[in-house]
């Protein structure tokens, strides 16, 4: 039995694969899919939504004290989404400038400066590159 490889190109780790897995294929990051094995292909646009869910599950548990066993593990699930490269990014709170790369929603009258004080989903990231935009709520001055 031949043990393989499992080489991320954009990773500077190899790590070892089981013992009992032969002729294991060469992994690769692609602009839209992460590729572990050859039958193995995450597209990054599900990711993306799996974070985005685990977000707002966190958001919900955190308003309810009975929750805390959902928030750990909603926690553990984000870290081991940015231990692999992503991040999510909730841009409530910072002034809207037209240039940046999200989708707004809705807006809530009043004049320049806008800023941003709702986010229904967050930005995803991976590896510093924007995958999904965040959903937002302006709301003039």
């Amino acid at each position: 039995m031949r043990i393989s490889e499992v080489n991320c190109e954009d990773q500077d780790r190899t790590k070892p694969a089981s013992p009992d897995v032969e002729d294991m294929a060469v992994g690769s990051v692609t602009a839209s899919h992460l590729e572990c094995q050859s039958e193995c292909q995450i597209s990054l646009d599900q990711v993306a939504e799996l974070a985005v869910d685990i977000w707002r599950i966190t958001l919900r548990a955190q308003n309810d004290d009975s929750s805390h066993r959902v928030l750990a593990a909603c926690e553990r699930a984000s870290d081991r989404l940015r231990s692999i490269g992503f991040e999510v990014v909730n841009p409530t709170g910072q002034y809207y400038d037209s240039n940046m790369r999200v989708r707004v929603i809705d807006h809530i009258g009043g004049t320049e400066p806008f800023k941003i004080i709702d986010c229904v989903s967050p930005a995803i990231y991976f590896k510093g590159e924007l995958i999904r935009e965040a959903d937002i709520v302006t709301q003039g001055e």
